[in-house]
């Protein structure tokens, strides 16, 4: 059995390489032929709304899929961004259903049952959990002792876009974030969203697939060399189960790194160059004098270099023959903002967090 699964797409914006994304993933859809399509969470950007024109476009992205699968089922879950009314009484799948998207929810619900000639598995969705994610996880366990009442005692695999208790959010983090939940008793594989990093934790127990976004966004950098874009599950007769990764080729590639990473940048193929936003961090101006003929040699192949100072007097000593906007280290920037003004009972780890986020996402 092959599951052709993505996750975390972001719609953002309306992005031209988004709506390229969704048409290569079609193809790739018609030229795997997956027996079925899973989609794990988060199609739309916004937190509590979506825009018409968005939704208008996702709607029809999402039919592009529709017509590549053909008679395959769609089954999508939604994330922690897909609620389309500020008050969570509606979520982008409802609004796709007005849109003649044919999509199944899953939250939580069984899939399908196996347990037949054609495979054992069977197969649980379950959307983002709300906050009480202990009754969550007993309508889970119920799932799952339907699924052992029809006598099948095969395995089961579980699609979620949640946040599981012990998995880091990325994998050079020290912990999840939010509200993770415990891992449930009696699934033998799960497959999971939410994370934009894609990783394979194959030794744990159960094993976890992280499918990974689809796309880099400027937040989030190329820190595992598994590609983004979508993987393939296969579930064996025998148990076993496998994954095959595709690499999307379109979009920016976004990527921070220090001058000793300039290496690694010069070994990709001349396309990845082309594509990739990329910023250079450099702590002295020493450090810039010593790399600066390399970056200006390496600006003339690659998508976008700015050099990142982390201090104003390096940043003003960075400019590269114009190329490079002057730029600082945001953290230092906004912690002494945050040192002069009251923080109105907010900590000022999650206000330096968003306001990272938000300059980034407009400095790119």
């Amino acid at each position: 059995m092959r599951i052709f699964t993505f996750s975390d797409v972001h719609w953002f914006r309306n992005k031209p390489y988004l709506k390229d994304t969704f048409t290569w993933l079609a193809q790739e859809i018609r030229a795997q032929a997956p027996d079925v399509v899973v989609f794990c969470g988060d199609m739309n950007h916004a937190h509590g709304y979506v825009d018409i024109d968005v939704l208008d476009a996702m709607s029809q992205a999402m039919r592009e899929i529709e017509d590549a699968a053909g008679g395959c089922p769609i089954y999508m879950l939604a994330g922690n961004h897909d609620q389309a009314s500020r008050d969570g009484s509606e979520n982008i799948l409802t609004a796709f259903r007005r849109r003649n998207v044919q999509c199944i929810a899953g939250n939580p619900e069984i899939l399908w049952n196996g347990g037949g000639n054609a495979s054992p598995w069977s197969a649980i969705g379950c959307a983002y959990p709300p906050r009480d994610s202990a009754e969550y996880l007993s309508v889970l366990s119920d799932k799952i002792t339907e699924i052992r009442n029809t006598g099948n005692q095969g395995p089961i695999v579980l699609f979620t876009h949640w946040e599981l208790n012990d998995i880091p959010y990325t994998p050079i983090a020290g912990k999840s974030s939010d509200h993770p939940v415990s891992i449930p008793n009696g699934v033998n594989l799960i497959v999971n969203g939410h994370y934009h990093h894609p990783v394979t934790y194959a030794d744990r127990k159960p094993p976890v697939v992280i499918v990974g976004s689809p796309c880099y966004h400027n937040y989030s950098d190329m820190i595992v060399p598994e590609p983004r874009g979508y993987v393939i599950i296969g579930l064996e007769n025998d148990g076993a189960w496998s994954t095959h990764r595709v690499a999307n080729p379109y979009g920016p590639l976004y990527h921070t790194i220090e001058s000793s990473g300039i290496p690694m940048v010069q070994g990709m193929t001349e396309a990845d160059r082309s594509r990739l936003q990329l910023r250079v961090k450099v702590a002295t101006v020493e450090e810039y004098e010593d790399s600066k003929a390399t970056l200006l040699s390496l600006r003339e192949t690659v998508g976008n270099l700015r050099v990142t100072g982390t201090t104003p007097k390096v940043s003003q000593h960075t400019v590269l023959a114009e190329q490079v906007t002057p730029h600082w280290d945001h953290g230092n920037v906004l912690n002494d903002i945050l040192s002069t003004v009251d923080l109105c009972g907010y900590s000022r780890e999650m206000l330096l967090e968003v306001g990272k986020r938000v300059l980034d996402e407009v400095s790119v």
